[in-house]
């Protein structure tokens, strides 16, 4: 009897899945900020989470699951149609097999700027002919709807998964600092100080680490680009689905639709960063908005998205607000209501600003008007941007990537128009509420990035002043996404009615160009057109950090470019912080914006004496220091030579891949 009332709730977790882990992420959060992410914290998250699903199947506040078509059933098919669906598929999986064969030959532990570098030219062959095989399955009408919805997502990770599989180490530098700081709460259960921000990811890791042995460091990899595999596919063809105008093969429209929208999506989901998981629930917490008739779902993954990072948490919250005004708005005369609804746009456009105030407390100087900060992503969006005179193929990928913004644009604002012309007559009074909300949210959300803008960060280098600005820009254009979405509807509409073979098939060669050049864009670049600059940590900045921390007993700090300090953190972790008049400074260089790294900087632009290396030392109080050049490093050989005449001690690593410079006081 036990045994069947466990494989009942193992039941319900399974066809609950993605709510599940939104509300474990929720009380993981919320146990790990007033107690800890010990094994008695992850047990109480799990067992408030599993509670917490049956309750909310019983007391129906999240709708009941459709009973699920199983792979098997599916795809059983005997006739000759079904037979021709295999065929397809097979080929598509072949060929993506193929593609993912090409990006595991590709893999490098070394230092490079971009994937593409390292991979033959033959995946994008290969990807070109799975994209149009995927193309031709998903018109396949003997094809079964939930077996093309998997063959998109398999699409989708592939696409998603360039960066996990050719960088051997990891990609990026967030995620070293992020993974350095889980290490640290799985060993003592919490780090110190506990902020209010990036809880949400950390919590999912660290209970999953726990309860399924997974290491941090294949889950802080591959926890977003699996995610949003899992989970956007289905949420997208969901809002397709609500289209009330498609013709006879909508569901295959639908999944068109969700193939194309996913591809504007790529740049965001290629590496595991708070911000890049709270855009997923995000997007969640939308849709089910939007296709829901209660608002429990929206709501939940809303707080889960607040729980994560508050830059998407706060719009989050603000929707979810949004929604349940819906239900009241009846007992509401309308100048109460209208009063209410300016409230919610105004907080919207007022408090993430002052968040970004508060987090930051006294490195931020003041609000300093920078016209530049708004003029230049519309000059971006609204000037048509030619190429220059390269090959065809970088000519039409570089005016794809330099419009882009235009096409966004002009393709929210064509769905807007069909939304208040057309689509809006289908809905009922309180679903054109809600998707009025999408309108106003995002409208709050340009003001509140206006506001941003002008925050000038101390902390911060100048490229990356507008961060924190640019990220609000993407959230306003993931809640204009469900009108992004029903301008592809009507356009794939348009295309499917056309009588002319020739011209449908001049637009399926368009759409395979845009999926191929969409990825390509998504990654860091190297070409013609665009240097992407930063290299990745490679197994040479590694070796530099083990020899420097094994061949001294002595307190020291390093000056070194982002790579090495990445490799820093994942070999040593956050074990080696040093008080000083401007707070705790970590001995490599992190952030970009800190102290050391301004010295480093010193050291390799202007020269590398003596002087600048002591005052980094006084900056902490050791004397032990040392400098570390990259061989990739502008003008290295200068520098090395220069350092030598300077320094008390110096060697080099794989051939002068890497030379580290010792200076003792």
């Amino acid at each position: 009897m036990k045994i069947r009332v466990l494989i009942e709730i193992a039941k319900k977790i399974a066809q609950n899945a993605v709510i599940f882990i939104a509300i474990l992420t929720i009380y993981s959060t919320i146990i790990y900020y007033f107690y800890a992410l010990n094994l008695t914290g992850v047990f109480l998250s799990v067992i408030l989470s599993i509670i917490s699903i049956i309750y909310l199947n019983k007391s129906t506040l999240i709708q009941p699951q459709v009973k699920k078509e199983t792979f098997v059933s599916a795809i059983s098919s005997d006739n000759k149609s079904g037979r021709l669906g295999k065929i397809n598929i097979t080929i598509y999986l072949i060929f993506l097999v193929a593609s993912g064969l090409e990006l595991w030959l590709g893999r490098s532990d070394t230092a490079f700027i971009s994937p593409w570098e390292k991979i033959n030219h033959l995946f994008f062959f290969f990807y070109a002919i799975s994209s149009l095989t995927l193309i031709i399955t998903i018109f396949n009408k003997d094809v079964n709807k939930k077996i093309k919805l998997l063959l998109i997502s398999s699409y989708y990770f592939l696409s998603l998964a360039v960066a996990i599989i050719v960088y051997k180490i990891n990609y990026g530098f967030d995620p070293f600092i992020h993974q350095a700081a889980m290490e640290v709460i799985d060993k003592a259960g919490f780090i110190l100080p506990k902020t209010p921000y990036y809880l949400g990811q950390y919590g999912l890791i660290i209970s999953l680490h726990k309860l399924f042995g997974i290491s941090i460091y294949i889950l802080n990899k591959f926890l977003v680009p699996v995610l949003a595999t899992a989970i956007l596919p289905q949420l997208i063809y969901r809002l397709f689905n609500i289209f009330k105008e498609a013709p006879e093969n909508s569901k295959n429209i639908s999944l068109m639709g969700t193939l194309l929208t996913l591809a504007f999506s790529l740049p965001l989901f290629i590496i595991s960063t708070p911000q890049n998981l709270s855009y997923i629930f995000l997007i969640a917490a939308i849709i089910y908005g939007l296709t829901e008739k209660k608002p429990t779902k929206a709501i939940i993954f809303s707080v889960a998205t607040a729980a994560i990072h508050p830059i998407s948490g706060i719009p989050a919250l603000i929707w979810s607000l949004w929604l349940l005004l819906k239900y009241k708005r009846q007992y509401l005369n309308k100048l109460t209501n209208s009063l209410i609804n300016t409230l919610i746009i105004v907080a919207g456009a007022i408090i993430l600003p002052l968040i970004l105030l508060i987090t930051s407390g006294e490195k931020i100087n003041k609000f300093s008007f920078n016209q530049n900060a708004i003029t230049a992503p519309l000059k971006e969006t609204f000037s048509l941007s030619m190429v220059g005179k390269e090959n065809w193929i970088l000519n039409l990928t570089y005016f794809i990537q330099n419009n882009k913004s235009l096409l966004i644009f002009i393709m929210v604002i064509a769905g807007i128009i069909l939304f208040y012309k057309k689509y809006q007559n289908y809905l009922n009074k309180e679903a054109v509420y809600i998707w009025k909300g999408l309108i106003f949210i995002s409208a709050s959300l340009i003001i509140a990035f206006i506001l941003s803008s002008q925050i000038s960060f101390q902390q911060l280098i100048i490229y990356e002043q507008s961060g924190y600005a640019n990220r609000i820009i993407i959230i306003g254009i993931i809640f204009l996404m469900p009108f992004l979405a029903l301008a592809i509807n009507s356009l794939l509409i348009k295309i499917i009615d056309l009588k002319e073979k020739n011209i449908k098939i001049i637009w399926i060669i368009l759409g395979i160009i845009f999926l191929i050049t969409s990825l390509y864009l998504a990654y860091p670049r190297f070409d013609r057109y665009y240097n992407s600059r930063g290299y990745s940590t490679s197994k040479f900045d590694l070796e530099a950090v083990s020899q420097i921390d094994n061949q001294t007993k002595n307190n020291y700090i390093v000056l070194a470019n982002q790579q090495v300090s990445a490799a820093a953190l994942k070999l040593l972790g956050f074990n080696h912080y040093y008080q000083s008049k401007q707070g705790p400074i970590y001995f490599y260089p992190i952030p970009t914006g800190g102290p050391l790294y301004q010295h480093y900087l010193d050291m390799v632009y202007q020269k590398p004496d003596r002087e600048t290396m002591q005052a980094a030392m006084n900056l902490v109080g050791v004397n032990e220091a040392y400098l570390v050049i990259n061989k990739y490093w502008n003008s290295s050989a200068k520098i090395v030579e220069a350092a030598k005449l300077t320094a008390d001690d110096w060697k080099t690593i794989e051939n002068g891949e890497i030379t580290i410079f010792k200076y003792i006081r």
